[in-house]
């Protein structure tokens, strides 16, 4: 199985002079054909960060990035455009759809502005229309985004992603704007499309079910992965936090429940028959 991405001690740091922030802290990451990863963590973790640079949109300040065995670490923006438009999809939250353009065309634009390999607009049109049938929105191909619905759009905006059959796919919360229906239907599709088209996928989220479907979940806290076996639910708003560095936690029934702050803590110990569950929290 062949590696897509491989990152060695990738660092990013903001500002000049005194005044510095490490986003990332020395992330080693691998990620292989065919598989599906997602990356969670808190806000200001460095999530963002780590996309743009996997997706070629910024360069490390130290470290190595190797995507499909290219060292792109050191390359120019004119190198990375090249790079993002030959090896990369991109996956938006809002679905970034021209709103008064068909589907079929929104799909087709990666290919007009592609500059190696060029193809005529006949062929542009069937290459589109397979990545459109490849998510099942054939028959939708001549609607604008205002004709389909949430879920449709993601799909046209994954169709999207793919013609220009990428490496790598980098999805930015697909799911946020989407019901629970339509995003898990929105996880199982790439999950899909890592498998049977042997891609990397890679996904950003905060929706706790794409645990449910990815091969790997890696938390990114503080510019840094984390082990995920090290993570606990806070009971009270959902989110996952780190044992070793829980803003809080309190012990009830004989079971350690961690926060990720105090007023969750205070919530949960103000009705804790509301949040505990015998089988969740680790002893």
């Amino acid at each position: 199985m062949n590696t897509i991405i491989q990152t060695k001690n990738l660092e990013k740091t903001y500002g000049m002079g005194d005044i510095q922030v490490k986003a990332l802290g020395g992330v080693d990451l691998r990620i292989n054909e065919g598989e599906f990863v997602a990356v969670m963590g808190p806000s200001g973790s460095g999530k963002s960060t780590l996309m743009n640079i996997l997706g070629c949109l910024d360069r490390p300040s130290s470290g190595q990035y190797f995507l499909a065995g290219e060292d792109v670490s050191g390359l120019d923006k004119v190198q990375l455009a090249s790079i993002r438009n030959r090896r990369i999809g991109f996956i938006f939250q809002s679905f970034n759809l021209l709103p008064r353009t068909s589907a079929l065309r929104n799909v087709m634009l990666p290919l007009v502005y592609k500059r190696e390999n060029q193809l005529s607009p006949a062929q542009r049109e069937e290459q589109a229309m397979a990545a459109l049938e490849s998510v099942g929105l054939a028959d939708r191909a001549h609607h604008e985004p205002n004709e389909l619905s949430g879920g449709q759009r993601q799909r046209v905006a994954i169709a999207r992603a793919l013609v220009n059959e990428p490496d790598l796919i980098l999805a930015d919360e697909p799911t946020a704007n989407l019901d629970s229906h339509h995003g898990h239907e929105i996880m199982r599709l790439l999950g899909r499309i890592a498998k049977e088209e042997n891609r990397g996928v890679i996904i950003v989220s905060h929706d706790q079910r794409i645990k449910d479907v990815a091969d790997r979940i890696l938390w990114l806290e503080d510019g840094q992965f984390k082990n995920i076996i090290d993570m606990a639910l806070d009971p009270v708003c959902g989110m996952s936090v780190a044992r070793d560095s829980a803003p809080a936690q309190a012990a009830y029934e004989g079971q350690v429940f961690y926060f990720c702050a105090n007023g969750c803590r205070d919530e949960f110990l103000a009705r804790p028959g509301k949040f505990f569950k015998k089988t969740g929290p680790d002893k």
